[in-house]
């Protein structure tokens, strides 16, 4: 093999690596969407029927007695507050 074609070819990994990490944006944008508000009271009766649905399932094997609604809300609530944490100060 030539010399100039067996550098071309140990070149073009670098060249075909490099050019991928120039195309990413050098900032990250975070974008999300306002989140719900709800009223104290809706709070409360949410908490309520909550509680007496029973703990929340596992997200594999859900058994008896578990809710899925509760662990809907947790998961649900764990995302929340990680949108949250990701949203600018106002």
């Amino acid at each position: 093999m030539p010399r100039h074609a067996l550098t071309l070819f140990l070149s073009l990994p670098a060249l075909i690596l490099t050019s991928a990490c120039t195309t990413a944006p050098s900032d990250a944008i975070v974008v999300s969407a306002p989140l719900r508000a709800y009223s104290v009271a809706f709070q409360n009766r949410l908490a309520g029927e909550l509680m007496d649905a029973g703990p929340a399932c596992d997200r594999v094997e859900p058994t008896q007695p578990c809710s899925a609604a509760e662990r809907a809300v947790l998961d649900y609530l764990e995302l929340r507050d990680r949108i949250r944490a990701l949203a600018p100060p106002h």
